[in-house]
């Protein structure tokens, strides 16, 4: 008998899902879940989003967090926040989210 899957967390799950629709509609998707490229490094502590989605000058950057996350994750969503308005000042029109995921 084959042996199961681990199942995958609703965090992990939803970066899934929301990638696998971007990537129907052409963007080019990075994520952290194992079936995607990496996304690139953001910030001079070269933190690593969620998502990070690219279709010409259009980006789409999302964080998804569990309750657990919330408090560690301050200062590394105010890092995203200043790489996405850095983007937008070369042009891009970027699309920043942090989304949240409950636990179960």
């Amino acid at each position: 008998m084959p042996a199961k899957k681990p199942k995958m967390s609703p965090h992990n799950a939803t970066i899934k899902r929301d990638a696998n629709k971007l990537k129907k509609e052409n963007f080019n998707v990075m994520a952290a879940i194992p079936q995607f490229p990496e996304p690139p490094p953001i910030g001079s502590q070269k933190r690593k989003i969620d998502l990070f989605a690219q279709k010409r000058n259009k980006i789409i950057m999302r964080e998804y967090q569990t309750p657990a996350d919330e408090a560690a994750s301050k200062e590394q969503i105010s890092s995203y926040k200043r790489s996405a308005a850095q983007r937008r000042r070369y042009g891009k029109k970027v699309d920043f989210e942090v989304i949240e995921v409950p636990e179960k």
